[in-house]
């Protein structure tokens, strides 16, 4: 069974590529290391992705997509927020409406 975890060696083999194409992948975050491994080493799933060029997205990629969902899960409440103050003051002045309409 393959381990989980590739060395920076063995992904310059199964890419067919240098060291200084492995640390341009790993400074444009195109395929980054796992961090605090020494030597560079890197996910063999996200390798794989890499080389399959499927569905998967990149550790930069997918960093990119958690920073915009964090980003549009804290805009969502900031509107759900809004939107509750302007229905209860919609409320309060349709009571008060019908409170008139009614005498």
């Amino acid at each position: 069974m393959d381990s989980p975890i590739c060395k920076a060696e063995e992904v310059m083999e199964m890419l067919g590529c240098s060291k200084s194409t492995l640390l341009n992948y790993k400074n444009r975050g195109i395929l980054v290391p796992i961090d605090g491994v020494k030597p560079m080493a890197y996910s063999r799933r996200n390798v794989m992705a890499f080389i399959d060029g499927g569905q998967e997205f990149t550790p930069w990629e997918y960093e990119q997509l958690k920073r915009e969902n964090k980003r549009l899960k804290d805009e969502n409440r900031r509107l759900k927020a809004k939107f509750f103050k302007v229905q209860n003051v919609i409320t309060v002045e349709a009571g008060d409406l019908i409170e008139q309409l009614a005498y």
